[in-house]
């Protein structure tokens, strides 16, 4: 084995590695701006088709069924909840509720 390990160039990590792999997870602000927007609409205009077909606005939790939300005091209801308040912030924030 040479200096590397073995390992690929990708597996690797020098100084200041940690740091670049995070900057290129980062989404660019632009890209996130924008798919903020379009998820919005595409929410928007899903809940919207959705009263329009039954005649009146639907809750979250009807939108999701029952064995993905799992039982009370489990890890999935406890998830399931953190993800419907976090849905629901967001959907505040722009203007949506």
């Amino acid at each position: 084995m040479g200096p590397s390990g073995g390992l690929p160039a990708s597996a690797r990590s020098g100084p200041g590695e940690p740091a670049r792999r995070v900057r290129s997870l980062r989404m660019d602000d632009d890209d996130s701006l924008r798919t903020d927007i379009a998820f919005a609409l595409a929410d928007a205009c899903w809940r919207h088709a959705i009263a329009e077909h039954l005649g009146a606005p639907v809750p979250e939790e009807a939108l999701t069924p029952p064995e993905m939300r799992g039982e009370p005091d489990t890890a999935l209801r406890l998830a399931y909840e953190e993800r419907r308040r976090a849905f629901e912030a967001w959907r505040r924030a722009r203007g949506l509720t």
